[in-house]
């Protein structure tokens, strides 16, 4: 039975709860840490979804702490991964990180392995929440907001993130590294964008916070019917549902722009049959990346 664990703060990345408890457990191996938390040292440090919750929430819930479900729902990805998914996927992915079943394929199920849209190769951290953090707590902290995929621009401060030089998944893949001031004192320079980019990125940070508060409850079928609608709707498909493909990835890359669809990894090749703005538009029964479902 663990002695002590620290305060597990408002949108902490579980992963940073973690790192934290390895900086004052004065563990010398990461290994040390992973046997105090998951009761063996070959789990890894997973960053986005960590699975086998339940065994940490067995060495630790008598300190009075919030349950496992919580953990999932408001510190990891999960909501903002299945937010689009199907209920059969969402309850796959939700068992693996709470008790491990089929971990194996968690990221395969969400779509986020299949995607060409790849992760931030460093945490990211809001200099404005580094100071009220280490104000109000003594400390800072990894946020989960700050780490999501669709999301460079803080949602409470609205300035752009900047880069650490922490990578989001480390090469000792059973290390937690927390988000230390000494480490925040470095950064990586951060770009500037035209105002209409940045109009569009704080609009999808503000949509990405409504995923990981779990304000999107609409179902596949819902949501593939309200493509179809809207498509209907805007004049980009007939009645019987076929789609103007080169007249709305015309129209669509006019409104976001090409650098904010650059920055997404998410540009519009019209004369690809492959493109993702097709795909997503038709009937398809694949998962997408999160990304894709918000623009």
């Amino acid at each position: 039975m663990l002695s002590f664990f620290p305060t597990l703060y408002e949108d902490e990345l579980l992963y940073s709860w973690f790192a934290r408890y390895h900086n004052r457990s004065c563990n010398i191996s990461p290994k040390a840490t992973m046997r105090d938390l998951f009761g063996t040292p070959s789990m890894l440090a997973v960053p986005d979804m960590p699975t086998h919750l339940n065994k940490v929430y067995d060495r630790t819930k008598h300190f009075d702490m919030p349950d496992v479900n919580k953990w999932i729902e408001k510190h990891t990805f999960y909501l903002y991964y299945t937010t689009f998914a199907k209920q059969d996927v969402k309850k796959k992915v939700y068992d693996a990180m709470r008790d491990g079943k089929g971990q194996g394929s968690i990221h395969m199920l969400t779509g986020v392995m299949a995607s060409k849209i790849t992760e931030f190769h460093y945490f990211r951290y809001c200099p404005c929440c580094v100071s009220e953090d280490i104000k109000r707590y003594g400390e800072t902290y990894w946020h989960l907001s700050h780490q999501l995929p669709s999301v460079f621009v803080c949602p409470k401060h609205e300035r752009l993130l900047l880069s650490s030089y922490v990578p989001f998944r480390g090469t000792n893949k059973h290390t937690y590294t927390g988000a230390s001031t000494s480490i925040l004192l470095s950064h990586k320079e951060t770009s500037e964008y035209t105002h209409k980019t940045m109009k569009h990125l704080v609009y999808l940070t503000n949509e990405s916070m409504k995923m990981i508060h779990n304000r999107y409850r609409l179902t596949w079928e819902v949501i593939q019917k309200a493509y179809k609608y809207l498509l209907q709707q805007m004049g980009f498909a007939n009645v019987n549902g076929k789609v103007d493909q080169h007249t709305l990835g015309e129209q669509f890359q006019h409104f976001y722009g090409d650098e904010l669809l650059t920055l997404l990894q998410s540009p519009i090749n019209r004369d690809s049959e492959s493109c993702w703005l097709k795909s997503i538009t038709r009937k398809h029964r694949k998962a997408f990346h999160p990304i894709v479902g918000l623009k």
